[in-house]
């Protein structure tokens, strides 16, 4: 059953309620994009008509509309060109050498983290058993599969989304990456993602409620 191999994949002991329902909470965690995204091509368009407006404008002589760079504005126009030599491209590290482990991939998107355990990708998750507070409870779960690096913002006080199961449910809580990297539990992969590849690695299911969950961004 679904809630079964959930539950089997997060490592958690199966534990019921009175009821004999049983809760997972699952986190999503959002690296937001790192550069501006790519222009749609009626944003090109608009960018040549003004070019080309711009070109149609008098000229004025140069020494009417330049100013002489001082010393501080040389430096800064340095620093700005040897940043932009560095970090300027749309490309990041993990981009060329397919490594999905970086975060430094597709820059222009957001990323979410996906862990694999016993070879099912899914959101980092665990059981939930109360009285013990669900956000407190999650952090511990995120530690547990992710290590203690992360430095996470939760989004709100509420779960995102909630997954009915047969003899439960799964509550989704986001968090926005802040710093620091993934140590991952011995015998768990991980993998930074767009919202495309991991519709692609879940459970049907699960990927249709992230398809939602994730909004219309890329």
């Amino acid at each position: 059953m679904l809630l079964r191999r959930l539950i089997q994949r997060t490592g958690a002991r199966l534990a019921s309620t009175s009821s004999g329902a049983t809760t997972l909470l699952a986190a999503v965690i959002e690296r937001s994009p790192l550069i501006t995204p790519d222009l749609k091509p009626f944003e090109v368009a608009e960018m040549e008509r003004k070019q080309a407006r711009q070109a149609l404008q008098k000229a004025y002589p140069s020494e009417l509309t330049e100013i002489e760079e001082g010393p501080d504005q040389v430096r800064a126009r340095q620093r700005l060109q040897q940043v932009l030599e560095k970090y300027g491209g749309r490309e990041g590290e993990g981009d060329k050498s397919g490594n999905e482990h970086s975060m430094q991939r597709r820059l222009a998107q957001r990323l979410y983290l996906l862990v694999c355990v016993d070879g099912a990708w899914q959101f980092p998750s665990g059981l939930w058993e109360p009285p013990a507070l669900a956000q407190p409870s999650l952090q511990d779960l995120i530690s547990q599969r992710c290590g203690d690096d992360l430095t996470l913002h939760p989004v709100g006080y509420a779960p995102v989304a909630h997954q009915e199961l047969e003899q439960g449910a799964v509550f989704y809580w986001k968090l926005l990456h802040v710093a620091g990297s993934v140590e991952p539990s011995e015998g768990v992969d991980y993998a930074w993602l767009t919202k495309d590849e991991i519709v692609d690695r879940l459970d049907p299911a699960t990927a249709e409620l992230a398809s939602e969950m994730l909004g219309p961004f890329p």
